[in-house]
Formats: C-alpha cells, structure tokens, sequence
C-alpha cells in the first residue's frame, strides 16, 4: 500500500511532534481505500494518554513486553517520553466522525522523541495490520526524519511507499477541537527540496526500498529495537 497525504497534514504533524517535545505525540489518520492506496483525509491529533493506568493494562496483555519497556525506562514503566497511548474513547470519536463523513481510521502516527522514525519492538508488538504506522523522528524539538510502515503477513513492519501532494488548502473543518484538512487532488511526488520546506533536513519522502533510500537501514532498525 501507498500512504497520501498533503503538506498541510504533515505541517499539523510536525507542530504537535515538536510542540510536545520530549514526550511523544500521537494521533490518527483518516482517509479512504483506493485499491493499493490510502489517502488521508483528516488528520486527528489526539493526546498522548499513557499513563500508570495504561502501563498496567499493557502488563496483563503481555507481561514480557511490559517488562521489558520497563527495565528500559529505568523502571518507571510509564513515560510519555518513550510511549505513547491512544485512549479508546478517541478511536470512537473519530470512527463515528469517519461514519458520518465517508472516511475510516487508516493509520496512527506518533512521535519518537530524540530516536530514529524507526519501529521499535513495543511498537511492533502493539500494531494492528490495517493500518498504516506513521513515526516522525524529532531531534532536539526539531522533526527531522518521517516515515510510514505497516505490517507483513509475518507481523514484521515493512517501510510503505509515503506520496506528498503539495496542494493545500485555504478551509478546514474542525470537528470538536480536532484539525482537519479537506482531501487533496491526486498526488504528485515531492522531491526533498519541497519537503524541506515542511521539514528541514528530510531527504527521502518517497521510501520505497529501505536498502536503496537508506543503506542504513538495516542498522537502524535492529538498533531502534532494542529502545
């Protein structure tokens, strides 16, 4: 699959990434399927709920991976600079919003905080295979990195082909407080010089091949799995 999106997207994106530096953000994507291409409609920023509450829920799910996002938060078990949470009342907001406006939940984005937009394991374990993985890397309150992922039939994150369109759009519709951005037309790919533009730094909007994109990879993603 194909992930579309428009700069006004990536540009609420990359504020609440960074205005919530050194704690990750988190939100949904709503959009619609088009044979092998989701296009987002709507960005919903939502809050970043983990909590006490939320580690412990993760413990009786899978007492191992608890454990291990634990020791490698020095044992607290519960910050927002290494986790993120969605609360459940947010994901049906947003799917009733999506009922009555033609569009589903097809992707969740959060940030990683002073870390690679690479999965970790706990993302990984926590994923479901509907939906695109959005990561925006921010390094020292800045995003410098984005890239999308979902997983194989293996239950493995695969890097996803991520199209810009660079059309934007004067309206918005805001349903409660979230922003919105009204569909864009069909895409044409950014090259990196226009993303700079949203994001400076970023070099590789369209990530089709990990190994011929970014040689390192590989590196990347064994090193970030083990965060």
């Amino acid at each position: 699959m194909t992930l579309l999106l428009t700069l006004d997207h990536l540009q609420i994106i990359k504020n609440q990434a960074e205005s919530s530096y050194p704690n990750e953000c988190c939100g949904l994507l709503l959009g619609q399927r088009q044979g092998d291409r989701k296009t987002v409609s709507h960005v919903w920023a939502t809050d970043n709920a983990w909590d006490a509450n939320a580690a412990t829920w993760l413990a009786q799910l899978d007492p191992p991976l608890a454990q291990d996002c634990n020791s490698k938060n020095n044992g607290k078990g519960n910050s927002k600079g290494d986790r993120y949470w969605i609360d459940p009342s947010e994901m049906l907001a947003a799917q009733r919003y999506g009922r009555h406006h033609h569009c589903e939940i097809i992707g969740i984005y959060h940030s990683h905080p002073d870390h690679s937009a690479i999965p970790s394991e706990c993302d990984r374990r926590l994923a479901w295979s509907v939906y695109s993985y959005l990561i925006v890397s921010v390094q020292q309150g800045i995003v410098q990195d984005l890239l999308s992922w979902s997983l194989d039939d293996c239950n493995q994150f695969q890097p996803e082909p991520l199209l810009i369109d660079a059309a934007t759009f004067p309206e918005t519709v805001k349903p409660a407080v979230k922003p919105v951005v009204l569909p864009a037309p069909p895409s044409t790919r950014l090259h990196a010089a226009d993303l700079g533009n949203a994001y400076p730094g970023t070099v590789h909007p369209v990530m089709a091949d990990p190994g011929t994109a970014h040689p390192d990879t590989a590196n990347r993603w064994d090193q970030s799995r083990q965060r």
